[in-house]
Formats: structure tokens, sequence, C-alpha cells
């Protein structure tokens, strides 16, 4: 005996429904960049359940081949979350318009900084738009800047999250040594003395 056909149909979309899920969550796991040497370490279940909030934020997935790192440098994406969280405070233009438009890349990440603070996220949160988010050097910062203001603006997956800032000085004088060591050791293979 088969099934009605109406029963089908909702078992084929459930069941396709289940795959494109599946499909979507291993993608953002993919997603999620790996670390560079020599940068501050990351935590893993923190920058998973910030892009898991980003997605859920904004209705979408980066296109394409676009990871983690690549997306939140994105001015416009970084205005989208900052307009969900603090409503009428990005200008529809930053968000929409091409960037020559509207302002310069480094004026953006200003204003996000700006209202970011005024949300109430701590100053210790707050990042160095060219340092650490553009060349990547401190993607973790970057990462609990955006979870505290989840945090900040209430969002309940973040309620019972303690975010925590690791020794700013320690890191930055372990990336600083580490930095040395590798010019050092590569101007010896090159023959070049470092004095």
């Amino acid at each position: 005996m088969s099934r009605p056909k109406d029963l089908q149909l909702v078992g084929n979309t459930l069941a396709r429904e289940r795959m494109r899920e599946k499909a979507e969550q291993e993608r953002a796991e993919r997603m999620n960049t790996k670390q560079k040497a020599g940068t501050p370490k990351r935590d893993v279940p923190l920058q998973q359940k910030v892009l898991t909030w980003i997605i859920e934020l904004l209705g979408e997935m980066p296109k394409g081949n676009t990871d983690y790192d690549q997306w939140i440098q994105d001015p416009k994406t970084l205005a989208r979350i900052l307009q969900a969280c603090m409503y009428n405070s990005v200008p529809m233009d930053m968000i929409e318009g091409p960037v020559s438009k509207v302002e310069k890349r480094e004026d953006q990440y200003k204003h996000f900084l700006k209202y970011v603070k005024l949300a109430g996220v701590p100053q210790e949160f707050l990042f160095n738009p060219e340092n650490d988010l553009v060349q990547g050097h401190n993607i973790p910062k970057v990462t609990r800047c955006l979870a505290m203001l989840a945090k900040v603006s209430c969002y309940k997956e973040f309620e019972d999250i303690e975010i925590v800032c690791p020794d700013e000085e320690q890191n930055g004088a372990a990336y600083i040594q580490e930095c040395i060591r590798r010019k050092s050791k590569k101007s010896i293979d090159n023959g070049i003395i470092l004095i």
C-alpha cells in the first residue's frame, strides 16, 4: 500500500529542508577561518556563536567562498549588524549604497566603533580597524567586540556567556617577539645580519 501523495510531498519537503540546514551548518563550520601563525589565539566556540548570530541577524550567509574574516571586514556587514542592534544608528546609504558614494572604509569603521561604544560596549573590547580587522592581526578581538555588542543589545544567545579580554600586553609582546624571531631567522637564512 502506498502513502497518499500529500504525505509524500511533506516527507520529501522535510527531508530536503533538513538536508539544506545540514549543508548550511557544514558551510558555516568550513567558513570559520583557521588560526594564522603569530596572531592571538582564537576562541573557536565564541567565533562560531558570533558567526551563527550574524547569519541569523542578517538573514543571509556570506556569498561564495567568503570566510568569516573577510565577511566581517566588509563595512556594510558591520553597518547592518549595528543597524539591527541600534535602529537608526547608521544612514541607509551606508548599508545599501556603494562605498565610494558614502564615505571611505576608514570612516565607516570609525562610525561603527563610535556607535558600538555608545551602545555600551566597554573600551577594552573595541578594536583597531586597520591592524586588528583589515590586516587580520587580531580577529579574536573583533569577535569579542561583536559578541559584547550582542550581549549589551540583550540577545538571549549571549546572556549567559562571559566574554573576557585576555591580557593584551602579553599577547602583543609575544606577537612582537615572534615577528622579531622570524625576521632574524629569515635574515640569517638570507645571509643578512641584523644589528
